[in-house]
């Protein structure tokens, strides 16, 4: 099996037999792909400490094609993010964007364009000035980029061009007051995260993105919650964590 290096994100990693680990991570070449860490447990071990959630770390490992996991041989970090550790906060909002990573990548396809949000969005945290109305923007840039990109510049029942004041998760878009009364299951949004959203989508790889205020990135944070539920049909443990840290007044 030929060797090959790739850099990553780890999204988690848990314990395997008694003296290894399982690494779920997604990498830059390979997305989202798991190793198995043979005696990594082990006292002596030279990356025991490597593998911690958030981090990006380079690796190297045994690829064969077909296998649905590989094994690891080296590993080094090349960013550690300790801001995510001391404010819980910046971890709720990170443990969020991670779990719709894992939930939302396909195995070993190659994601330049997420991987690359992903860089900055942690960049952007380890910020001094950094604030919860930073990070919807790299959200949808995500969502988008995963192939659920929200429809807002016209109703998603009628089709005309409308100031939406729902959203449907199961159409992904928004709904106009016309439609509302034949719809089940609408999220309401207000004009201010509509607009956001709709600045975002239009700013999309700029080098300065739009912030929201900490109310309007709450109600953004549960309308993603209730869209990707729906869609990826199971249910995003972090999010519950998430509002409790930055609820909506």
């Amino acid at each position: 099996m030929p060797l090959v290096t790739d850099e990553a994100f780890v999204i988690s990693a848990s314990d395997w037999h008694e003296t290894s680990r399982i690494i779920r991570c997604f990498a830059r070449a390979h997305g989202r792909i798991a190793l198995v860490a043979k005696g990594i447990r082990k006292p002596k071990s030279r990356i025991g400490s490597t593998f911690e959630t958030f981090s990006r770390v380079q690796i190297v490992f045994y690829f064969r094609t077909g296998a649905e996991i590989f094994t690891l041989k080296e590993a080094e970090m090349v960013e550690y993010v300790p801001e995510l550790r001391t404010d819980l906060r910046r971890f709720a909002i990170a443990s969020f964007f991670f779990e719709i990573l894992d939930r939302g990548l396909p195995l070993h396809e190659r994601h330049e364009d997420v991987f690359e949000i992903t860089r900055r969005f942690l960049s952007d945290m380890r910020l001094d000035g950094w604030r919860p109305g930073t990070a919807p923007a790299y959200f949808l840039y995500l969502v988008s980029a995963l192939g659920f990109a929200p429809r807002l510049d016209r109703c998603a029942v009628c089709g005309q061009p409308a100031d939406v004041a729902f959203f449907d998760p199961a159409k992904g878009g928004g709904v106009c007051d016309s439609c509302k009364p034949h719809e089940t299951g609408l999220i309401p949004l207000s004009s201010g995260l509509r607009d956001f959203m709709l600045t975002a989508m239009a700013q999309k790889g700029e080098e300065v993105l739009p912030v929201t205020s900490e109310n309007a990135a709450s109600e953004f944070f549960n309308l993603i919650r209730r869209f990707l539920e729906y869609h990826f049909e199971t249910e995003l443990k972090s999010a519950g964590f998430l509002l409790r840290q930055v609820p909506q007044s």
